[in-house]
This record gives C-alpha cells, sequence and structure tokens, in this order.
C-alpha cells in the first residue's frame, strides 16, 4: 500500500510538472500569435497603402495583365480590406470605391 502511494505521489508530481511546462509553452506561443498577429496587421496596412498610391485610379484593364491577374489582385485586396475593417482599423469609407461593393457585400454575408 505504501509502495502505491509512493509510486501515484511521483506520477502526481510528474504530471504536475508536465503540466506547467505546458502552460509556460501555451504563453509563449501564444506571444508568438500576438506577434504575427500584429506583424500581419502591418503588412495588411501596407498593402493597402500600396494600393491606394498605386493601383486604385489606374485603369487596370488598360495594360496586358490578362483578366485573370486583375480579378485575383482585387479579391486578395477586397480581403484584406474586409479584414481591416473587422478589426477596425479601416472604416468602409476608407475602401477605395472600386473595391467598397464587394468590401461591404463580403462584410453583409459574414453576419
Amino acid at each position: 500500500m505504501k509502495n502505491k502511494l509512493i509510486i501515484l505521489s511521483q506520477t502526481l508530481y510528474e504530471l504536475r510538472c508536465k503540466s506547467e511546462q505546458l502552460e509556460q509553452n501555451n504563453q509563449a506561443l501564444e506571444a508568438k500569435v500576438a506577434e504575427n498577429e500584429e506583424n500581419l496587421v502591418f503588412a495588411m496596412m501596407a498593402c493597402t497603402e500600396l494600393y491606394e498610391m498605386l493601383l486604385s485610379d489606374v485603369n487596370v484593364y488598360d495594360y496586358d495583365y490578362g483578366k485573370d491577374v486583375v480579378v485575383k489582385m482585387a479579391s486578395a485586396m477586397v480581403k484584406v480590406y474586409v479584414n481591416l475593417v473587422k478589426r477596425g482599423l479601416k472604416t468602409l469609407d476608407e475602401v477605395p470605391e472600386r473595391l467598397r461593393a464587394e468590401v461591404e457585400a463580403e462584410l453583409e454575408g459574414d453576419e
């Protein structure tokens, strides 16, 4: 009986140690996720700045990119703007007119 109690005590101690280690690992991972989230937001904001400076007023259909490239680019920017509006970092009024209807529709579809 005494041996079983010692074994149970040791097992309990080992489990507590593992639990503490897992909690520390979890905290470290949460910090990395927060850092990556911040980096993602900065990247999205940078993309919108570039889009607004370079492409929002340009008629990309005037260039020989091919329709697929234009559609993919617009679709990607819609996703970026939707994400930023959801986060409260951009308003619908700040979305370029060319994409605003698509962003608004996407936002309404998520509700």
